[in-house]
């Protein structure tokens, strides 16, 4: 009798392995007390949720997408390489229309991904973006608190905070009469969405925040400090011009996904204790290197490549077409009454 019951207990055993990671997946985070109601149903934001090396990783890192971008396809070429190889396998947050819908909507699935993957893994994770990707996922921590500490550490990059003046074209094209793609208008320096951030203290890091960007940038600005669009405030955060590295470096929007600091900084982030990167920590060695871009393993001439092609297509995407009636405004977008 004992051996019949150990056979089936190891048999039992055997069965919870294999299911393990669907077992995790069936756990709801959907509307979490304390959070904001989803708008998007439960399916529809677990399904943009791809993991490349299945959900039960405990170094799982989210990539999160910026405007007029799919995160696999913009991303694999570089962060998807650079980050397995480091031992961070990725999840790629598809978010719907190219993130150019009302972002209100689009950072309800950061949010739960953010639950979902922490749920899934048992450990925070680590969270990377790049430009509205980094705006969407501190509005997830901003209005979804359940969120905070399910991140270990959040990397943005060339993220607008405080929206950008260059996007300010579109709200003058509504002002024409001229359809703009949501997002876009969202993104304007001064814009409501922008302003219901700051005015919920959304300007704070709240969890272990690096924010990388460059001065050079030429669709965010402005950022020059102390009003840099791409920094946060607080104890949590740690904001890095590329410039203050490598002041003869000047990556642009785009290229600055792969330029050598960022993914130095990347790296050191997501292994320190603390979650976050320290620039004044790279040895003088490292930094020649890397401001020459020749430090082994932080230079991708495929990755360049791939992303100077995403970007032509993403700036004459945001700026010329609306070509998405789901993402078309005549006017911003209304605020949710979680954020008014």
């Amino acid at each position: 009798m004992v051996f019949k019951n150990c056979v089936l207990l190891a048999l039992f055993g055997v069965f919870m392995q294999a299911n393990s990671e669907a077992l995790w997946r069936r756990a709801s985070v959907y509307n979490i007390p304390g959070d904001p109601p989803y708008t998007v149903p439960e399916a529809q934001l677990a399904a943009a949720i791809n993991c490349t090396s299945g959900y039960t990783s405990p170094k799982i890192a989210l990539i999160v997408p910026g405007t007029a971008a799919q995160a696999e396809q913009a991303y694999g070429p570089n962060l998807g390489l650079l980050l397995p190889a480091n031992g961070y396998p990725v999840c790629y947050l598809n978010t719907p229309d190219n993130s150019l819908i009302d972002a209100q909507i689009t950072s309800e699935y950061v949010a739960y991904a953010i639950n979902f993957l922490a749920n899934s893994t048992g450990n925070p994770i680590r969270v990377v973006t790049h430009s509205q990707g980094g705006l969407n996922t501190q509005w997830a921590l901003t209005f979804w608190p359940s969120t905070r500490n399910n991140v270990f550490s959040f990397f943005a990059i060339a993220p607008d905070y405080r929206g950008s003046i260059v996007l300010d074209a579109a709200r003058i094209q509504l002002a024409l009469g001229v359809p703009q793609n949501a997002a876009a208008v969202q993104q304007g320096y001064g814009s409501n969405f922008v302003t219901a951030l700051a005015a919920h203290d959304g300007l704070t890091a709240h969890v272990p925040t690096t924010d990388v960007y460059t001065l050079t940038d030429e669709l965010v600005q402005p950022e020059i400090l102390p009003n840099a669009t791409s920094a946060l405030s607080g104890s949590n955060a740690t904001n890095v011009a590329v410039q203050s590295v490598c002041p003869d470096v000047n990556p642009d929007h785009i290229t600055i996904i792969i330029t050598g600091v960022t993914e130095y900084l990347l790296l050191q982030a997501f292994r320190a204790a603390n979650g976050r990167a320290d620039p004044g920590s790279i040895p003088l060695g490292d930094r020649t290197q890397l401001c020459l871009d020749i430090l082994p393993h932080f230079n991708s001439v495929a990755g360049a490549v791939s992303i100077g092609f995403q970007t032509l297509v993403a700036v004459f995407t945001t700026f010329t077409t609306v070509s998405d009636p789901q993402s078309a405004v005549t006017a911003e977008p209304p605020l949710m009454p979680y954020a008014q």
